[in-house]
């Protein structure tokens, strides 16, 4: 126990509250994050096989760990524990009350946005524009309407619980892997956010790219 606690304590100070993943000796991987609710540990174990599977074949959690519950196969893909789930969506009918009209408003003014042609193609390249996944610390990023639809159920269910659209974030961290890319947000601390919910709407270089420490694994 005394050495769950020093890990415990030790993940905490190392990394908040991201999750992170490490091989066990038993050689199993272990996905694990303290709570951002709890303020406790939440881990996810598989084993090696499976995760080379998810994350380097591109293979989808729930057909290769079907031993797995629905809170842990999203624990793997987004990092976000059974807790915070609850957290998040506990005032999901008072956040859609509260924020109905500010979608609409939204709505409205991307409708005004298509009165001309050249706002038109504006707005399609919008919809149609993704987020560097290489982003940097302090790179903004938004939610369009256009990416509101993007992603899983959850990825878009997360991000209607705590973002807003056309609103701008800055970026903490992006963590790339194989199959999906997890933003992390200086404003929304302990949550990742699917890549694809996003536009990016700040300018990196090429050779900043590059300097991402993810860039190495997949260029």
């Amino acid at each position: 126990m005394s050495n769950l606690k020093e890990f415990q304590a030790e993940l905490k100070a190392m990394c908040g509250n991201d999750q992170v993943t490490r091989l066990t000796e038993e050689g199993q991987v272990t996905y694990s994050k303290i709570c951002n609710v709890t303020d406790e540990l939440y881990q996810v174990t598989i084993t090696a096989e499976q995760y080379l599977r998810i994350s380097l074949h591109n293979l989808k959690v729930q057909d290769e760990c079907p031993e797995l519950d629905a809170n842990q196969r999203e624990f793997i893909i987004n990092g976000t524990t059974p807790t915070e789930w609850e957290e998040m969506f506990k005032d999901q009918e008072e956040w859609e009350e509260h924020n109905a009209e500010e979608l609409n408003q939204t709505e409205e003014a991307l409708e005004g946005k298509v009165s001309s042609a050249n706002d038109e193609q504006d707005l399609f390249d919008d919809n149609n524009a993704s987020m560097n996944i290489y982003a940097l610390q302090g790179s903004k990023v938004k939610v369009t309407l256009g990416t509101l639809t993007n992603g899983y159920d959850a990825d878009q269910e997360r991000v209607r619980a705590l973002l807003h659209v056309e609103k701008e974030y800055t970026v903490k961290h992006t963590q790339v892997c194989s199959s999906v890319t997890n933003v992390f947000l200086e404003e929304i601390e302990g949550y990742a956010f699917n890549s694809v919910m996003f536009i990016s709407t700040s300018p990196q270089s090429v050779e900043d790219n590059k300097k991402h420490k993810d860039w190495s694994k997949y260029n």
